[in-house]
């Protein structure tokens, strides 16, 4: 039985496109004799039959008349010929496609209906449309190619589109099995994915080689986005697929994918992902260099004196554009005459230097392809800086749960304070850091990129006076001023030797000084020259100054608990208990 009325129904009342081409379809179509209505009262009528609007206009004889849709119950063909068995089946499997999204079973009634109407433009359209839509391109192609022609004529404008999908299916088709069923697998995930879900996944697939065709491994690039849980696969030829999850409150932005391979172009590019379907960011072609394009990379080291490194090691990692610093490395040892040379391909590097017994350096330079060879750059390492500090601190929040406190001691080794994970480094606050010569201690205030909870508190750092010192300093008050150079030196000479002699005393100092009087400390006490930082608006530069073997610095600043994140103000007392350096152990 023919059910073309109930299709209409249902097609009409989803409002889509299958409706509007099914009405279309009955209404070119040519009138057909003997139809044989059957209403739902059970009375039949048999005529020449045409929908118009939500009616069905039937012809008996030299009589029309008109039944709305809603009152018959299926419209049947006393005939059966092939074109009308086409049609029927035709009608059938635009239900089925609406009911069921079925593919093989439209297919099915789809290729049938061709067979037994070849020339039906309709048929024909919607037989490759299936077709492509299940996955079988070079088949759909197929069929439209015969029937082009007549197919726009029936569907202007559509074909075209139909046409360019079927292209994009065809071309699949030659991508390697494996990412063809991933892809179909995939496709269909995000098909079903609701528009303004929470979080939606989102997916690209391309094909990154080199001028020769070569693939690129997954290995010589990172791709970098707004997104997370990104994951790459690859594929043969060349072939990536990249997905990330997006959350709803995020822009959907490019993705950056640069390459990090030293003897391969370097280069970026951007392409997007889309949540609805697979984005295709095509081919993504970079130049692999031959072993002829490598140039040096040239350093002289020097210590403070001018004089050569003998031995020290330098490193070298590719860059990416944005700054990203690759896993492949290069290395090379500095000769006789501190200098070093180390064979690479064009492209951007960071460099690091260690020496034993020297404060570590480093630096970029960058290799152009243009260029013969890289300028030399001259480098100059210090003796690295030892040192044993005692921090102790109160803190107190807003949100109230009294204060809290807290010492440690660090212990600074090649120049600089050793990096903890997030989480584990107690005081985030205080750095202590060698710059060239000369170790700097580094005071944070106020990570929230404004004054804090605590209104306009700017921070601030003391030193306190040795009990010595005091009593030195009133009795040089009577003593005469002038002194040589030899004098000057001496004075120097004994200004090391008492604080190497006052640091029990210092440490007995350091002790006893109450954290909770460290605002009435802050009046009496003088401020020590700072290197850099202090008050400023919005994000504060950290306090920096030098630091001094057997002084205690005291201040407060603001900052955050690493445990709960919430703000705290911080009272400190700092003490640089020992500080020495390779050389000094020499003397």
């Amino acid at each position: 039985m023919w059910q073309s009325v109930r299709v209409v129904r249902r097609l009409v009342g989803c409002g889509c496109i299958y409706g509007a081409l099914v009405l279309a379809l009955l209404q070119a179509g040519p009138a057909h004799a003997a139809v044989q209505v059957t209403l739902k009262s059970g009375a039949s009528l048999v005529g020449e039959v045409k929908i118009v609007e939500n009616e069905a206009v039937v012809k008996i004889d030299d009589a029309e008349l008109k039944v709305p849709l809603s009152q018959i119950e299926m419209i049947a063909a006393v005939d059966s010929g092939p074109d009308r068995q086409a049609q029927r089946l035709l009608l059938s499997a635009l239900e089925t496609k609406l009911a069921k999204d079925s593919g093989t079973e439209v297919i099915g009634l789809l290729a049938e209906a061709a067979r037994l109407a070849p020339n039906d433009p309709h048929i024909i359209y919607w037989y490759a449309t299936s077709l492509a839509d299940a996955g079988y391109g070079q088949a759909a192609s197929d069929v439209l190619t015969k029937q082009h022609a007549a197919v726009a004529s029936a569907y202007p404008g559509l074909v075209d589109q139909l046409a360019k999908r079927i292209q994009k299916r065809v071309e699949m088709e030659k991508m390697p099995p494996a990412l063809l069923e991933r892809l179909d697998g995939l496709q269909e995930i995000l098909a079903k994915q609701e528009p303004n879900a929470e979080m939606r996944q989102l997916a690209a697939v391309f094909r990154l080689v080199d001028q020769e065709e070569v693939s690129v491994e997954q290995a010589d690039f990172q791709i970098q986005t707004n997104g997370q849980d990104q994951n790459l696969e690859s594929f043969e030829d060349g072939y990536f697929v990249y997905t990330y999850n997006l959350n709803r409150g995020n822009e959907v932005q490019p993705c950056h994918l640069d390459i990090m391979r030293p003897g391969l172009e370097a280069k970026s590019f951007d392409f997007h992902a889309s949540s609805n379907h697979v984005q295709d960011a095509g081919k993504l072609s970079v130049k692999r260099y031959a072993e002829d394009a490598r140039r040096p990379v040239r350093i002289v080291l020097k210590n403070g004196a001018g004089e050569p490194i003998v031995a020290a090691q330098v490193t070298i990692q590719a860059m990416s554009a944005r700054g990203s610093v690759s896993n492949h490395t290069l290395s090379g040892e500095t000769d006789a005459e501190g200098r070093a040379s180390i064979m690479a391909f064009p492209m951007k590097y960071s460099y690091q230097v260690r020496a034993q017994g020297f404060n570590p350096t480093g630096g970029n330079v960058e290799l152009r392809p243009d260029a013969a060879e890289s300028d030399e750059a001259k480098l100059q390492m210090y003796r690295a800086v030892q040192a044993t500090i005692r921090l102790a601190w109160q803190s107190t929040s807003p949100q109230g749960g009294g204060t809290t406190s807290g010492e440690t001691t660090v212990m600074v080794g090649d120049g600089g304070q050793p990096n903890l994970p997030y989480g584990q480094d107690q005081t985030p606050w205080f750095r202590a850091n060698q710059q060239k010569d000369r170790l700097t201690l580094q005071f944070t205030d106020s990570p929230f990129g404004y004054h804090g909870p605590f209104g306009v508190i700017e921070p601030w750092v003391r030193v306190a006076k040795m009990k010595e010192e005091t009593a030195e300093s009133e009795a040089d008050e009577g003593e005469a001023t002038e002194k040589t150079s030899d004098d000057d030196r001496s004075k120097d000479t004994k200004e090391v030797e008492s604080n190497q002699a006052n640091k029990p005393n210092a440490l007995e100092q350091f002790n006893a000084l109450d954290l909770q009087e460290v605002d009435e400390l802050k009046k009496t006490l003088p401020q020590p020259r700072l290197l850099g930082g202090g008050p400023a608006q919005g994000p504060r530069p950290p306090m920096v100054l030098p630091a001094e073997e057997g002084k205690i610095y005291i201040g407060r600043v603001q900052h955050r608990d690493m445990r709960t994140g919430h703000p705290i103000q911080l009272a400190f007392k700092v003490f640089v208990e020992e500080m020495s350096s390779d050389e000094d152990d020499k003397e």
